[in-house]
């Protein structure tokens, strides 16, 4: 379980320190992919990396009930919010530990599963942040969602990297995000040269769409 304490702290430190830890973004799932074994985090994991992140993240809240709520169950209100956005992370690792049993365990080829369980990561990463961002006050008859958990704003301490972003866009940058985690994770486990090559290609791709000047 310290992974999963480890991964929403490394989270959390990138929105509350964008200009110093936004690296954190590139490296938030990497204690979930190393320690994941047997396909081992699900529902309940999920959910405590909810509590944790969210209690940290929507903390302004519990600020502005305290000094500007009334009523002696105010704080409830806050706790019943963190519980609400947990289950959106629930789902993530459920999600991906579905995905798993249904269909990467089947496939026997090591280098396959590698690829199939990888693609598992980004779809229900994706699914998690779109599903966060874009619907979660949908039960309030509210089609909005929470969008400061975007990955992509603590990145704007680093303007030169999002500058691909029109040609991406924000899913796009998403994955490719969440691509570089494993990556990242792949190399930890085992370096090798094209790990390398891959890992400098994910960071350095937005070079490829800086604006040009004229004099």
């Amino acid at each position: 379980m310290y992974a999963v304490i480890l991964s929403s702290i490394i989270y959390l430190g990138a929105f509350f320190y964008p200009t110093y830890l936004y690296t954190n973004i590139f490296l938030w799932i990497l204690p979930l992919v190393v320690t994941d074994q047997n396909n081992r985090y699900g529902c309940y994991a999920g959910y405590i990396w909810g509590l944790i992140f969210f209690s940290g993240h929507i903390s302004w809240f519990a600020y502005a009930l305290t000094y500007k709520g009334q009523g002696d169950v105010r704080m409830l209100i806050y706790c019943a919010t963190v519980s609400y956005f947990s289950l959106y992370s629930a789902f993530w690792l459920w999600f991906k530990q579905q995905l798993v049993y249904r269909y990467v365990n089947k496939i026997k080829n090591l280098n396959r599963k590698w690829v199939a369980l990888c693609c598992t990561w980004i779809i229900s990463t994706a699914t998690f942040i779109f599903l966060t961002c874009y619907c979660s006050l949908a039960i309030f008859d509210c089609f909005e969602g929470y969008p400061f958990i975007n990955p992509l704003l603590p990145l704007v301490s680093i303007p030169w990297y999002l500058h691909a972003l029109p040609y991406f866009g924000c899913v796009g940058y998403w994955i490719i995000i969440i691509l570089t985690n494993l990556v990242i994770a792949s190399a930890y486990k085992k370096y090798n040269g094209k790990t390398l090559i891959l890992l400098i290609a994910l960071f350095g791709f937005p070079m490829l769409f800086q604006p040009v000047f004229k004099n």
